[in-house]
């Protein structure tokens, strides 16, 4: 991984991979459209930088000026969550996608079990398109952080360079592993993707402190998973 040079642009190369993960399996039946992507940088960045300000002054009583205590990176990949499902990246005709996703609900015969486990893949993949974009980048933003932080004091007494090695290669975070007879349970993204739409369509404010905790879990998990050779 190349080392960005400056915070806007490793938030733009998180965005880049976000969607081209995104776009790798949305039904083209949608007709999804991005909008401009030099425009939603432009605008998650600025989003971005503007809940960064307000949640400094939230953790630190405006006293931040000075950068003594920057957040941590964890609450970065939940801010960044946060602005690009402010800023979302795709557009698409909002009645159709709701028709299109009604005709695969009425195709699945009983929607319990595997079925709606699948089901709910195929909204998280195509209706919920924009919530998986603001998830998937805010992964991408905590790998890195998680990549280099190995190298760094916290990790100095736990094989940090072995373990730096191994999540480069990985390319990415170590997700939750499903076990045996959870056939019909939601993955974790999944889950994870749901929420944050249920939550954003019900006009709730998204929690950052919560949404930073569940990406601390998945950083702590991954750090576990390398260091038992589970990944």
């Amino acid at each position: 991984m190349n080392l960005p040079r400056s915070l806007k642009e490793l938030i733009n190369g998180c965005i880049d991979d976000a969607i081209k993960e995104a776009k790798a399996e949305v039904d083209i039946s949608f007709a999804v459209q991005i909008k401009d992507v030099s425009i939603l940088k432009d605008s998650v960045y600025a989003i971005y930088d503007s809940l960064r300000s307000d949640l400094e002054k939230e953790c630190y009583h405006g006293k931040n000026g000075n950068n003594e205590h920057p957040l941590d990176y964890r609450k970065g990949s939940a801010i960044l969550c946060c602005a690009l499902i402010k800023e979302k990246a795709f557009s698409f005709n909002d009645d159709e996608a709701v028709k299109i996703a009604s005709q695969k609900e009425s195709s699945v015969n009983e929607l319990h079990g595997k079925k709606r486990k699948e089901y709910n893949q195929y909204l998280v993949n195509n209706l919920l398109i924009n919530y998986k974009v603001a998830y998937l980048a805010a992964l991408h933003f905590l790998y890195f952080f998680t990549l280099y932080e190995a190298l760094g004091k916290e990790w100095k007494n736990t094989n940090g360079e072995e373990i730096y090695k191994q999540l480069s290669e990985t390319g990415h975070l170590c997700r939750y592993t499903e076990y045996p007879g959870e056939e019909a349970d939601d993955s974790y993204d999944v889950s994870m993707i749901i929420g944050l739409a249920r939550a954003d369509l019900l006009n709730k404010k998204i929690d950052v402190y919560l949404l930073a905790l569940h990406f601390y879990q998945i950083e702590m998990y991954t750090r576990l998973a390398l260091q038992t050779g589970q990944c």
